[in-house]
């Protein structure tokens, strides 16, 4: 008989322990989420409501399901109660026999039960123990504090580093503190005979444009005395039978002639095989299967030595690949929320963005198979962290064998996934453990130290390098994110690097390009989000920076700066740098996300302009969990700031990148394009009313997959007495009729700029599905921000740089029905700032000039 499973998914209900009132569970689930949904709690995610939920991390929770099970089931030989994650602590009762005792989140639990289930009907219990509680029993058990640095409790209070959980469920500096509760993955009883396939792996062993072999490494429970065989079947091609001897691992090597690559997104398509295995017994018959989409592509991390480092960049198919993306984490604070549309939403907003990678990170969770497969459809690489992030954990053998068993399940789930690149052991620890002065700041003595430092080298220098080694050998593990090696600290010319010059040392944007890393994985600058969003989330009187619930929605706080200096005041001062003074608050909420904006495209272009010796740019972050101002450029509802606009401009397959080099400009022309090109670069000089002041035209050559610096000229002769503050330097690269980039260049900070009024001129035309809608400006309009007046909807390109007379044609796509034709609403640098001559230059508003 072929195994099967049953789904318990049904008749649930929960109780808070020790109390009689229950409600209606829904399984997977966790307790926040049913009790928001059902009117028991308020929306954590509106004004200050989050904190009238926390009190739920502290109570014992009860789930109960009572079910039948089919006569189909119970003729299998065996039954398994299998519970793919349980949140956190959990006591699960079958029948009133204690059968599991969970105490990791990401790891799947399982136990025989045939005999334990009964004719009619039948009860399963799970008592989940509020993590935090528990957590607080190990914290006092230890003789020393355990640094965890973002969880916003005092230091003796800080228990998430205890319990395998999500960490920033805990509270992060971006994300609210909602300690989940609950089975938030499915439960399910599966039922087979004698025989059964536990798992196979399929392993590249050469992979060329002529043929890829693989192994496919197949484990399976079998008696000795089973007659029958494996079926490996691969697409069309490919037919493999085994015999079965009585060993549980069986090898199958097979080979597909010519294959259809697998590619990141940009680079070619995402084709994939269907592969399915069966076991069979003697008659043919099929008692379990396996099925798999598999991506045939090869994938390398390249370190070598190069000057006075190493590199380090990826190789897809044999070819280098710039890595192009940005740090992913859960797209909601509930993770019974995020279901396969939400991965969607934000893999697609990724995609959209010209991005290859994503950063899973290590304070979050390992995602769900939907999400990898999703990823894998997508072309979106993954750079996947180990769940562990800006802490130190105890060095408790109980702790270490968790999470041993905790590597060994999710490396072996998610290994035969194409999008998969890396391992990474951590996110940050090495640098915060050497850097950030917790031995001080914990009062840690020597003996401690070494007791924590003693389980930082076990955790990432053994248990999770052997599991890759062992279960995933084709892929390279990385012991933490950013280092400058093995066990090196981070170096510009080694490793990768967390790019925080910006935002918390208060950096200029330029500094992006000034001792460029190997590959940056993190860098950021903050923004609000967008307008309809903080409607969304607070009532009219909140709307100001300094209100209490905009204080209490900003996580980031940076008290080497000033007691209360928050990411607030951070965006503000950013604002001030670059920017004239908002004349309001809504101008203050548009100016943050043109700074961001502008901070993020000149980190790309910096990254990508230092091609071969920067080979990849991760900026944190993608996407949030819940609606706040933080450094996400897709916020919670899905809305693109205007950073995200810009991020897909300065991730475009072609790139031209002008910037100010000293007292010259330079003209920097990138391609990922394995093949090189001829074009042509076209530049004007142009007042902001439309003077035509200088034009030039020049041949150039598009470099194959790299970058190259194809025009420089001091900025003085350029303009040749132009006015800096007037006007702009305009560029274009062509190859023959096509277009290839555009870009633009002011010669001052955009506070200096002296902009003239605008007349904007538009009409809509409906299409199939929305709108075409085509623009106009007879001057320079800069910062242009689209919205509709009268419904949302999704603009195919917005905050744009208007040049004088020319147009623009944008594809409008609502969200929601509208009420009546569309009626256009637009915002831009000139409008949010109370208009009159630009403030006196400062040094910074005029890079290129050493005497002002």
């Amino acid at each position: 008989m072929e195994s099967l499973c049953f789904p318990l998914d049904q008749n649930w209900t929960f109780q808070q322990a020790g109390h009689a009132r229950s409600f209606p569970a829904t399984v997977p689930g966790t307790v926040q989420g049913d009790l928001i949904a059902q009117g028991e709690l308020p929306d954590p995610f509106f004004r200050q409501q989050e904190e009238e939920v926390q009190w739920v991390e502290t109570a014992d929770w009860v789930y109960t399901c009572r079910f039948a099970v089919p006569s189909a089931l119970m003729a299998h030989g065996q039954i398994d109660l299998v519970c793919d994650g349980l949140d956190t602590y959990a006591d699960v009762y079958l029948n009133d026999e204690c059968v599991i005792q969970a105490d990791n989140m990401y790891c799947q639990w399982e136990t025989a039960v045939k005999d334990r289930l009964q004719a009619g009907e039948n009860e399963l219990r799970i008592h989940f123990h509020s993590p935090v509680r528990r957590g607080l029993e190990k914290l006092r058990a230890l003789p020393y504090a355990v640094p965890a640095t973002n969880e916003p409790q005092p230091m003796d209070l800080r228990t998430s580093v205890f319990t395998r959980k999500a960490p920033f469920h805990y509270g992060w500096d971006w994300g609210p503190r909602i300690v989940t509760i609950g089975p938030w993955r499915p439960i399910y009883l599966r039922a087979w005979s004698a025989q059964r396939l536990i798992d196979c792996y399929l392993q590249p062993l050469s992979v060329t444009e002529q043929a890829a072999t693989y192994e496919a490494t197949v484990e399976i429970v079998e008696s000795p005395a089973f007659i029958g065989q494996l079926r490996l079947r691969v697409g069309e091609e490919v037919e493999q039978v085994r015999l079965l001897t009585g060993s549980e691992t069986q090898q199958l090597r097979f080979t597909l002639s010519h294959p259809r690559l697998w590619w990141p997104h940009g680079l070619g398509e995402q084709p994939r095989y269907p592969v399915t295995l069966t076991l069979e017994d003697a008659d043919g018959k099929v008692l379990d299967r396996w099925t798999h989409q598999l991506g045939v592509r090869s994938l390398r991390l390249i370190q070598r030595p190069e000057g006075r480092g190493e590199t380090f960049y990826f190789e897809v198919n044999g070819r280098p690949v710039f890595m192009k993306g940005a740090n992913y984490i859960p797209p909601d604070s509930l993770p019974d929320r995020v279901d396969e549309a939400a991965y969607r939403r934000v893999l697609e907003d990724a995609r959209a963005a010209n991005m290859n990678m994503l950063r899973v990170w290590g304070g979050a969770v390992y995602e769900d198979d939907r999400f990898y497969a999703l990823c894998d459809e997508m072309g979106l690489l993954i750079w996947q962290d180990f769940m562990f992030a800006c802490a130190m954990y105890p060095p408790t053998e109980d702790f270490l064998a968790s999470v041993a068993e905790e590597a060994r399940q999710n490396v072996r789930r998610l290994r035969n996934y194409a999008c998969l690149a890396l391992w990474c052991g951590n996110n940050e620890m090495l640098v915060a453990w050497h850097r950030w002065d917790w031995q001080t700041s914990h009062r840690l003595d020597a003996e401690a130290q070494a007791a924590l430092w003693g389980g930082y080298e076990r955790i990432f220098y053994d248990i999770l390098p052997q599991a890759v080694a062992t279960h995933d050998p084709a892929r390279s593990y990385w012991p933490s994110s950013p280092s400058g090696g093995y066990r090196a600290l981070p170096q510009p010319e080694a490793g990768d690097e967390h790019d925080w010059r910006i935002w918390f040392s208060q950096a200029d944007f330029e500094t992006y390009g000034v001792h460029t890393a190997r590959f940056v994985s993190e860098y950021g600058l903050q923004a609000f989000p967008v307008w309809e969003t903080i409607e969304a989330i607070t009532e009219p009187a909140d709307r100001q920076l300094d209100s209490p619930v905009m204080r209490h929605r900003q996580r980031s706080s940076m008290p080497w700066l000033g007691p209360d200096f928050t990411g607030n005041d951070m965006m503000r001062y950013y604002v001030q740098q670059y920017f004239r003074e908002p004349r309001d608050f809504p101008a203050l909420v548009y100016a943050s996300q043109q700074s961001q904006a502008l901070a993020l495209q000149t980190g790309i272009e910096a990254h990508r302009r230092q091609m071969p010796h920067t080979m990849g740019s991760l900026y944190w972050q993608l996407d949030d969990c819940w609606p706040t101002q933080s450094w996400s450029t897709v916020d919670y509802y899905g809305r693109w700031k205007a950073a995200h606009y810009a991020v897909r401009r300065a991730f475009a397959p072609v790139l031209v990148s002008p910037v100010i080099e000293g007292e010259d400009f330079a003209v920097h022309v990138v391609s990922d394009r394995p093949q090189a090109q001829a074009g042509t670069l076209l530049m004007r000089l142009l007042t902001f009313t439309g003077e035509e002041r200088r034009r030039e035209s020049l041949p150039v050559e598009i470099p194959a997959a790299g970058s190259a610096r194809v025009f420089q000229h001091g900025v003085n002769g350029f303009l040749a007495g132009a006015d800096p503050q007037r006007c702009l330097l305009a560029v274009a690269l062509w190859a023959g009729e096509e277009r290839l980039a555009t870009a633009q260049l002011t010669f001052v900070r955009p506070r200096a700029l002296d902009l003239p009024e605008a007349q904007l001129d538009w009409r809509f035309r409906e299409t199939e599905g929305g709108w075409e809608l085509r623009l106009h400006s007879d001057a320079y309009m800069p910062g242009l921000w689209l919205r509709l007046e009268n419904g949302e909807a999704h603009f195919s390109d917005n905050h744009l740089h208007m040049l004088p007379g020319e147009g623009q044609i944008i594809q409008v796509r609502p969200r929601e029905a509208l009420s009546g034709a569309p009626r256009l609403s637009v915002y831009s640098l000139r409008d949010s700032y109370v208009p009159g001559p630009p403030p006196p230059l400062r040094p910074a508003d005029k890079p290129w000039s050493r005497a002002l």
